[in-house]
């Protein structure tokens, strides 16, 4: 198989391939009893073939006091096989919540943020709202609780898959690096800056890990309404010079969306790309930028695209090779973009409602979408093509 820029596995996508996915696994928790529920956070382990979700999954206690039914809600942590297609395992939280779940590099464990806030728990004095927990799935047990931590609603948590790094991005205007075998942070960026100081919800994205385990030089990107962006250099929490992206063009596409905040924030596989999303009047707008991740010379208040997604809420990702971005879009189905025309190849539709979480499993010809059914049930689809180029042309020749 051949590789990519980052020496992870290479597909040969096309427009016929990306067009003919559809999904050829459902995952659906149990119904009974439960009251609507959301799907918050998704993750694929980079080297095993694992997907992990987060739901609020709240059962219907409509017998119990206010007090003990609020205490018996429940986040539901699913561990899935994919390589099996199969549900490994369910960990429950009712105590702290979660939210922003990600692997670590080991596959059994993975770090969150809690959901819910506490202000007269006894037990709970020596919880901070907002603490960040490295959680082990193999006994459902905490592993590390990490001080002295965020003052607000934590976004975002970016994990490095090659060592024991991460970072977490929260509304108090702040980027803590961790380290998993530490309990305070290593260092902290206060984004009150180059023009992200009124920033409320600030957004982050690492730049991706080579699949072969070398260290190189790493970026985070900080985002804050409207697009502003800044690229730091992740030793030093420094920006790079040349490295903003103040996208004015909002005014002149006629989208009022300069003091939206970004709903999503990633980076494409090989670094050269950037995207995020933004709500207007016109549902949700994607732009999608070239940068050079080495000098940062080119013009970085014009984006490449513009997509608009409509209702589908902004969620998004970019394809193994970069070739194509997903999005959510309305009624539960994904348009898929071309990257290297900009136009839209296809809409693929699905039985959900709506879609909270999408993401590629850059390994396989494979991604995942959370969402709900019509009946408000959370669950996740996994999508496949069923082009194969390789595999008709086996059938054409009689193999």
């Amino acid at each position: 198989m051949a590789r990519d820029a980052r020496g992870g596995p290479s597909f040969d996508l096309t427009d016929e391939i990306m067009a003919s996915f559809t999904v050829g696994k459902e995952f659906h928790p149990p119904q009974s009893g439960r009251k609507p529920s959301t799907m918050t956070s998704m993750d694929f382990h980079a080297k095993n073939s694992l997907m992990v979700t987060v739901c609020d999954d709240e059962l219907d206690y409509g017998g119990l006091r206010p007090a003990e039914a609020r205490k018996a809600q429940s986040v539901a942590i699913r561990v899935y096989n994919l390589a099996e297609g199969k549900h490994e395992r369910t960990c429950f939280n009712s105590k702290h919540g979660v939210s922003c779940a990600r692997f670590t590099h080991h596959p059994r464990s993975i770090v969150y943020a809690s959901s819910k806030e506490w202000s007269n728990e006894s037990w709970h004095r020596e919880v901070d709202n907002n603490t960040i927990w490295h959680h082990s799935l193999t006994d459902n047990a905490m592993v590390r609780m990490f001080k002295k931590g965020h003052t607000d609603s934590v976004l975002d948590i970016e994990v490095s898959k090659v060592d024991d790094l991460f970072f977490s991005c929260s509304k108090d205007k702040t980027v803590k690096l961790w380290d998993l075998r530490l309990q305070e942070a290593q260092r902290t960026l206060r984004i009150n800056s180059l023009g992200l100081d009124n920033c409320r919800e600030p957004r982050m994205v690492l730049d991706p890990d080579p699949y072969d385990g070398t260290k190189v030089d790493r970026m985070v990107w900080v985002g804050g309404e409207g697009g502003h962006i800044v690229c730091f250099d992740t030793r030093t929490l420094k920006a790079f010079e040349n490295s903003v992206i103040m996208p004015h063009q909002h005014y002149r596409a006629g989208l009022p969306c300069d003091e939206s905040p970004i709903k999503c924030l990633k980076v494409g596989n090989d670094g050269n790309l950037l995207a995020f999303s933004l709500q207007s009047y016109r549902g949700a707008v994607i732009y999608v930028y070239d940068t050079d991740p080495l000098h940062y010379k080119k013009d970085l208040t014009r984006p490449k695209y513009t997509f608009y997604a409509g209702e589908g809420g902004g969620e998004f990702d970019f394809s193994p090779d970069d070739k194509y971005l997903l999005s959510a879009g309305p009624r539960g189905s994904v348009f898929v973009w071309n990257l290297e025309n900009g136009k839209k190849v296809a809409e693929l539709p699905s039985a959900r409602r709506n879609i909270s979480c999408l993401k590629w499993l850059p390994t396989h010809q494979l991604f995942a979408t959370g969402g709900q059914t019509d009946e408000g049930v959370a669950g996740a689809s996994l999508w496949v093509p069923t082009f194969l180029p390789n595999l008709q042309e086996d059938l054409r020749n009689g193999h």
